[in-house]
């Protein structure tokens, strides 16, 4: 009976070191080609605050707070390119008119047609949310 508890206790430490080692196996094997970030090469299409890439995506520019450590705030450069309009996500360039296209507050923008608001929240997507003028 001791025997058999043994096996017993072996068995069961098994099937996890069994499922620890698979995973591992399955993590390693993704291909680094797929984890390497494609570099994007954004160019000034107005002010500093609108970018264009190389698809003629349209972005707009943020500068993020990024806690990385107590205490110690940096601010990362982000680009966004797709808001909420009418219930729907749309991209920025389907919209936009860049001629009239200002900043108005510090996250907040105006177009001939359209408000845009941009929301520092990573819970809600997309950050950025568009309105027509009245």
């Amino acid at each position: 009976m001791c025997l058999a508890n043994t096996w017993y206790k072996i068995l069961e430490k098994m099937k996890y070191f069994t499922v620890l080692v698979l995973l591992f196996i399955a993590c390693y094997g993704v291909k680094k080609s797929k984890l390497v970030a494609v570099q994007v090469d954004y160019k000034n299409l107005k002010d500093s605050i609108l970018f264009i890439d190389n698809n003629a995506n349209i972005f707009i520019l943020q500068h993020i707070n990024i806690m990385r450590q107590a205490g110690n705030v940096e601010y990362e450069r982000r680009f966004f390119d797709l808001l909420a309009f009418d219930d729907t996500v749309c991209e920025l360039k389907k919209i936009i008119d860049i001629k009239t296209f200002t900043k108005i507050g510090n996250t907040a923008y105006k177009d001939k047609n359209y408000y845009y608001n941009f929301y520092n929240n990573p819970n809600s997507f997309p950050n950025i949310i568009c309105r027509k003028v009245k």
